[in-house]
């Protein structure tokens, strides 16, 4: 693997030894991030190794990061990175006006349309409560349905015992719920 190869060319060891721990730690849910935006392996892969090789150059700022803001970080390059290898593709889709005008005739109907505003609706409803949650509780959510991980990789990264992160989301979801009824939510 490149990452690991230049890695070990970081000429400080203790930089070094900081960058494998940071791979080691992070690898798949680079992984897992960038899959779920290239949704090809290979793709995938090499868009875990262009973060690692970014993220060696920041080695200073990432020392600085606490626990939350560092995974963050790091997720945030390797979602980057995907997203620059799809720009760069081939596969990356490529729209005209031809190809807008084709599918909006491709709507067979109008319920169809209305269902996809709806669609449109719920989300910029559901990031407005989300945004009201408190900062911990967004992460706890953000990290079991976008990143899905166990009760145990959560608690491990927010330092909490793993019986203690299942009554954590329910709180959390109860005060989403609660915050979506506040902004009168129709999909709850």
């Amino acid at each position: 693997m490149i990452a690991l190869s230049m890695i070990q060319t970081i000429a400080d060891e203790t930089d070094r030894a900081f960058m494998e721990r940071l791979y080691s730690a992070y690898r798949a849910p680079m992984y897992r991030k960038a899959l779920s935006i290239v949704r090809n392996h290979h793709d995938a892969e090499d868009a875990v190794e262009a973060a690692v090789l970014r993220l060696i150059d920041k080695i200073e700022l990432l020392r600085g990061c606490g626990r939350v803001s560092l995974r963050s970080y790091v997720l945030s390059a390797a979602k980057n990175a995907a997203i620059d290898l799809l720009r760069r593709s081939s596969r990356a889709p490529m729209y005209t006006f031809d190809d807008a005008e084709a599918r909006m005739n491709a709507i067979p109907d109008r319920i169809e349309a209305d269902d996809e505003l709806l669609r449109a609706a719920d989300v910029a409803a559901m990031a407005d409560a989300l945004s009201r949650l408190p900062d911990r509780e967004r992460e706890l959510l953000r990290m079991k349905y976008y990143e899905e991980l166990d009760d145990a990789e959560i608690g491990r990264i927010l330092g909490l015992g793993r019986d203690s992160v299942r009554p954590c989301l329910t709180r959390a979801r109860r005060r989403l719920r609660a915050v979506l009824k506040e902004v009168d939510f129709h999909a709850q």
